[in-house]
């Protein structure tokens, strides 16, 4: 414990106590009431207990630490609001000076004290959190560097798929910077993610247009917008998918089931999936654009096949699913014919 802290209090009780002293001492005077020994013992008998009792309930453990954290960094945490340090420059005790970071901010508000502390909430994973310190920095200083930074937080809550928020952060920078690469970038990558060809096209034609002269970004660039402009074009191409599925004797109705579409030989996350619940089989499915959840895939381009899994409880993980189908391939656009069977 800092001999400081502790020195702090001992002052303060001692004053309290010589103040209370004074008080019951002055008030006798004031009564021609003699003070006695046993009315001062009393006395202080009476603030040792106040003093024991609120040491052993009424203290908060992490009062001491707090107070000994304000004395070793306010001087650091007060050059943060100025702007003139970060957080970050002491890696042992970010968490120490981030927390005192906040209660100080409170009172002494500062856009670069409050961005600190949004990256650090970021980086431990409390997006919320981040949001909002974000959100107070940007209404003390709107600039494009805080609209990219809320743009990127609302990004990772979508898994950086192109969001309403997201995109009102970045339209409000291009308004400021009609020309800033990053925003552009940032536009056209989260585009082409939440699959907004059409944005993503015009983000990715904005950046080439500036980037002519050096020759390994545009061949980047290019490659993007090729990417863009062939899955805009299999969005509108894509065919549906009709799966027809029968169960074998013994499948019990009113379960979960899953149908997806991956690559011949591939594992993981599928190309296309529907999940849905079933009362009864033989159940008639339809896969669409819309199942995609990645890029699209022309199957007369590559080898797809169709299968499905089928779980009696609603609730149960697909993967944990009790009745499974062989995989078949999606060759033509007839149905594609599955049957579920007890997993093997």
């Amino acid at each position: 414990m800092n001999i400081m802290i502790v020195a702090a209090v001992l002052a303060f009780l001692l004053g309290v106590g010589m103040w209370l002293l004074w008080f019951y001492i002055r008030e006798s005077r004031l009564q021609n009431t003699p003070a006695t020994t046993t009315a001062l013992l009393t006395l202080v008998l009476g603030l040792g207990l106040g003093v024991f009792l609120y040491w052993n309930s009424g203290y908060e453990k992490g009062t001491l630490g707090l107070l000994e954290d304000r004395l070793t960094y306010n001087e650091k945490v007060g050059e943060v609001i100025q702007g003139k340090a970060s957080i970050f420059d002491d890696r042992e005790h970010t968490w120490a000076l981030a927390r005192l970071l906040q209660q100080r901010l409170i009172n002494t508000p500062s856009a670069h004290g409050w961005y600190e502390l949004s990256q650090f909430f970021q980086i431990s994973e409390a997006t919320p959190m981040a949001k909002e310190a974000a959100e107070a920095a940007l209404k003390l200083d709107d600039t494009v560097d805080a609209r990219l930074w809320m743009a990127q937080l609302a990004l990772e809550e979508q898994g950086g798929a192109l969001n309403q928020e997201a995109y009102g952060h970045l339209h409000v920078a291009l308004i400021k910077e009609p020309e800033h690469d990053g925003a552009w970038l940032m536009l056209a990558m989260a585009a082409t993610e939440a699959g907004e060809y059409d944005l993503a096209e015009e983000a990715w034609n904005s950046l080439l247009e500036r980037h002519q002269a050096d020759d390994n970004t545009r061949a980047l660039l290019e490659r993007s917008l090729a990417f863009v402009k062939e899955q805009k074009e299999l969005a509108g191409s894509v065919r549906t998918l009709a799966v027809e599925i029968e169960a074998d004797e013994g499948v019990s109705r009113g379960g979960t089931l899953f149908v997806f579409v991956r690559h011949k030989g591939s594992v993981g996350q599928p190309l296309a999936a529907r999940r849905l619940l079933v009362n009864q089989f033989p159940v008639a499915v339809e896969i669409t654009a819309n199942d995609w959840l990645g890029s699209y895939v022309d199957p007369a381009n590559a080898e797809l096949v169709v299968g499905a899994r089928y779980s009696r409880s609603a609730s149960t993980d697909v993967a944990d699913a009790q009745f499974i189908s062989e995989t078949m391939a999606w060759e033509s656009d007839d149905i594609v014919q599955l049957k579920i069977a007890r997993a093997k």
